[in-house]
């Protein structure tokens, strides 16, 4: 039997301290305010991804 439970973490396992918050969302809300990627999974858009969005530097640019 296959299972697709997820888990979510709040804090470190190590440290215990909280980890910050997913800019998953704001990743997406980005690629389609910025670059009209409304479906960036999409085999076509994802080719159309900015190198920068592939790596940390996107969110760091921004200052979030």
């Amino acid at each position: 039997m296959q299972s697709n439970a997820v888990q979510r973490i709040d804090c470190c396992p190590w440290c215990s301290k909280k980890l910050p918050e997913s800019l998953r969302d704001k990743w997406f809300e980005f690629l389609e305010k910025e670059y009209s990627l409304d479906d960036p999974h999409r085999e076509e858009q994802e080719k159309l991804i900015p190198e920068e969005f592939k790596t940390d530097e996107w969110w760091k640019e921004r200052g979030l």
